[in-house]
């Protein structure tokens, strides 16, 4: 998971880190990194979508991450 998140751009990255693990709704986000409403949901939206192909990638073993400490 943190190989894919890593793969993402930083401002997917930061909307969907900012929602998920900072507990904010989108509304917030908006008014937090002062961008309208939809590109926060466009960006939570690309980056959950990239994600997920990330994620379906590994499982099928097309896609191999390196780990690191």
């Amino acid at each position: 998971m943190r190989a894919a998140l890593g793969l993402l751009p930083d401002a997917q990255l930061e909307a969907i880190d900012l929602a998920y693990c900072g507990g904010y709704s989108q509304t917030e986000l908006a008014e937090r990194l002062g961008v309208p409403l939809g590109t926060i949901k466009s960006r939570m939206f690309a980056g959950l979508a990239r994600l997920h192909e990330l994620l379906d990638e590994t499982a099928e073993g097309s896609w191999s991450p390196e780990f690191t400490s």
